[in-house]
Order: structure tokens, then C-alpha cells, then sequence
């Protein structure tokens, strides 16, 4: 479980950062644009609802690529004169993209379940 909560803690710091950082948000923002992708942020998850939790993974699943590029251009010279207060902003590990790919996917059935009860009143 403690690589679980590691990988979702991961996120969670993009998260942080990109939600308080206007130069960071605006690089992503830039990002998604040259590949024609509609911008969208990773929201914070509230860390006591599921859904919540889900929603963002979600994100930053789609977002891997360019997340991965942020963290690779973060620790260049460049990157680090440009950007400040990214230490807590680490890579995200190929083994933790897999743990937080299945966490999506077994939160997706509680969704799933949640909205077909949720039909049946």
C-alpha cells in the first residue's frame, strides 16, 4: 500500500505546484497547445473522497507525457533557473505509472457502480 499512497503523493505535488505556480501552469498550458490538446489542469484531489482522487489521476494520466517533460526540463540548468520551488516535484517512475494506470482503472469500477445504483432510485 505505501507504494500506492507514494505514487498517488506524487501526483498530488504536481497537483500543488501547477495549481501555484502561474509560470508552471502557463508552460503546461503551452505544452498541450503546440500538440493540439484543450488545455486542462490537474486538480487537487480531496484526499478523503475517491472520486476526487480518481478525477485527478485521470488527468495526469492523459497529461503523462508532458508531466514527464516538465520533471525532465525542471532539472536542467535552464529549467532550474526558470522555475523555482520544485523540489518536492519528482519524477514519476515507470513502476508508479502502472500502479496509478490500476488504481484509475480499479476506481472506474467503483464509478461505474456508483453511477448505475445511483440510476435505480
Amino acid at each position: 500500500m505505501d507504494k500506492v499512497a507514494d505514487a498517488i503523493a506524487t501526483v498530488r505535488e504536481y497537483a500543488k505546484y501547477f495549481v501555484n505556480s502561474t509560470i508552471g501552469s502557463q508552460w503546461l498550458k503551452e505544452c498541450m497547445q503546440r500538440v493540439n490538446v484543450p488545455p486542462k489542469e490537474i486538480p487537487l484531489d480531496v484526499v478523503t473522497r475517491w472520486n476526487s482522487t480518481l478525477h485527478m489521476l485521470k488527468v495526469a494520466l492523459d497529461l503523462r507525457v508532458h508531466l514527464d517533460g516538465f520533471c525532465s526540463y525542471i532539472h536542467t540548468e535552464e529549467g532550474r533557473f526558470k522555475f523555482n520551488n520544485c523540489s518536492k516535484v519528482l519524477p514519476i517512475s515507470h513502476e508508479q505509472w502502472f500502479i496509478l494506470e490500476n488504481v484509475r482503472n480499479i476506481l472506474d469500477l467503483f464509478d461505474n457502480a456508483t453511477k448505475v445504483l445511483s440510476e435505480e432510485k
